[in-house]
């Protein structure tokens, strides 16, 4: 399927005219209409093309609010490649999202403005920090104040429209590179797919982060006329007070969050929302997991399968489909959409179904930001390999039974265990470590370490911890560290992850039935 090259900021501006006095963004006691967020976002891509003509990156480091999403919109129509940074990743993380992307402007927050600007120092690119509230190089509402024309749109379809930084197994930092096709490509995946029926009554609650899966629904819903509703962050508590006070209809989870709801509903007697569409995916969930959040909330759940370099929806399970449902069927990712072609590459597995997920699509991004080498490994004859394994059943439903990669998933978010490995080195006693992800009822896997002392050293488990602690996001914590006399090792001398994760996850339920 082939989609339309238009202009996405022009569509949005087509939106915000026809649905001009409704109220498009939310966020605690402040709103803006589509008239005002239409203007704002104009002036702010306006300002933004003043201080970086060159269209070079723009990075975003910030919370939930307002702002992010005028700034989102604001750089669509001005042509800058956006760089979402998750606001929980330490700064020598950050640091190495700015360096690669070359951001020369980093717009954030006042209570970031500090960090933001020792980024300045180091990153031989950025020159700029636009900070809402105070702190940096610029004020934002000074910027928007003094930009007073709309934006000059002289970008082509092709050029880069978003890099979102994700990791291999090496735990290098890789920039997804989306176009403007493909991320028109993908907006329309969702709402032909995944979405279906956005109308002007409809409101988006983002609890997630906006740098991450939420945020992909901002245009979706703008397109529709329909409200966008900011929290900072999530809170099962928060959650469901947002959902009943603003009339919420529609929101975007991780299995984690699925958990902690249920378990505050149930608390509270389940009350009645106007939820009728949820969107979920990022890490496995339990099939009686889903059950009971549909007998909590009703049947509005769709699960959704993608990745930062081929955004969801890949595949959709949708409401209907997770109504009485087998087991086997809640553990599928449900059906490749429409436009997109998927294929499964023999990886030597027993059974001859099973295969590397490869997928083909105008929404699947073009390769690695500056990065040919990893472009060429990643994308081959027009397909991205995802490095997940599953298979297909007689009905077209794709179930993924395990990872080439050796990244867990944890809350929805992704931990890459050389980071963590790369961390635990640093400790003057450790030989040697393997880090994997085992099943967690809450977290859907979290990261467990395995660890060998140095002859002569002691190893506690809470040191191994905080030498990760002091140097990476604190997710990518392991919540279990065991010291072990050896780790068993290949013929090539590699460590074999796959005997210690056999001592967690149940083999059987990695078979095809």
């Amino acid at each position: 399927m082939t989609f339309t090259t238009a202009d996405l900021g022009a569509l949005l501006d087509r939106s915000f005219r026809q649905h001009a006095s409704r109220v498009a963004v939310e966020d605690g006691d402040r709103s803006e209409t589509f008239a005002q967020l239409a203007n704002r976002s104009d002036r702010l891509a306006s300002a933004l093309l003043e201080l970086n003509p060159g269209r070079r990156p723009v990075a975003i480091l910030a919370s939930n609010r307002m702002e992010y999403i005028e700034a989102d919109i604001a750089l669509l129509k001005a042509g800058h490649p956006k760089v979402p940074i998750n606001p929980r990743l330490s700064q020598s993380e950050r640091l190495h999202v700015v360096r690669d992307s070359g951001a020369s402007i980093l717009i954030t927050e006042s209570t970031s403005a500090d960090s933001a600007l020792s980024l300045v120092d180091e990153a031989e690119a950025l020159d700029t920090v636009v900070s809402i509230g105070g702190g940096g190089t610029h004020d934002y509402e000074e910027v928007l104040g003094a930009a007073n024309r709309p934006p000059d749109r002289a970008w082509r379809p092709d050029d880069p429209s978003a890099i979102l930084y994700t990791s291999g197994t090496t735990g290098h930092p890789k920039g997804a590179t989306a176009t403007f096709r493909s991320r028109m490509a993908a907006t329309w995946n969702m709402l032909l797919d995944e979405l279906i029926d956005v109308t002007p009554a409809d409101a988006m609650l983002h609890a997630g982060p906006l740098s991450h899966g939420s945020g992909s629904k901002v245009i979706a819903y703008a397109l529709g006329g329909a409200r966008n509703i900011v929290v900072p962050s999530f809170d099962p508590g928060r959650f469901l007070d947002e959902a009943l006070r603003r009339r919420a209809t529609a929101s975007f989870v991780v299995p984690t969050m699925i958990t902690m709801l249920i378990e505050e509903a149930e608390a509270r007697k389940r009350p009645t929302l106007n939820l009728r569409h949820v969107s979920y995916g990022g890490s496995p969930i339990a099939p009686n997991t889903i059950r009971r959040a549909i007998d909590v909330f009703g049947p509005v759940f769709v699960q959704v399968y993608g990745t930062a370099e081929a955004p969801h929806p890949l595949t959709v399970l949708s409401r209907s489909e997770h109504v009485d449902a087998s087991d086997q069927r809640l553990a599928s990712a449900g059906r490749p959409t429409r436009s997109v072609e998927l294929r499964l590459v023999p990886t030597g597995a027993l059974d001859s179904r099973v295969g590397e997920i490869q997928v083909r699509a105008e929404s699947v991004t073009v390769g690695y930001w500056e990065d040919e080498e990893s472009t060429r490994e990643a994308y081959v004859d027009g397909f991205y390999r995802t490095g997940d394994i599953g298979y297909l059943d007689d009905e077209g439903y794709l179930t993924i039974i395990d990872r080439q990669k050796d990244m867990v998933i944890s809350g929805g978010l992704n931990v890459y265990p050389a980071e963590v490995e790369a961390a635990i080195a640093n400790h003057a006693g450790v030989l040697e470590s393997a880090v994997i992800g085992v099943p967690d009822e809450r977290w859907g896997e979290r990261v467990v370490a395995y660890v060998v002392e140095r002859p002569g050293h002691t190893v506690r488990p809470e040191e191994v911890t905080a030498e990760v602690a002091n140097r990476l996001a604190g997710y990518k914590k392991p919540r279990d560290v065991w010291i072990v006399k050896e780790l068993a090792k290949g013929s090539t001398g590699k460590i074999l992850k796959s005997a210690l994760r056999s001592r967690h996850w149940d083999q059987q339920s990695r078979q095809v039935n």
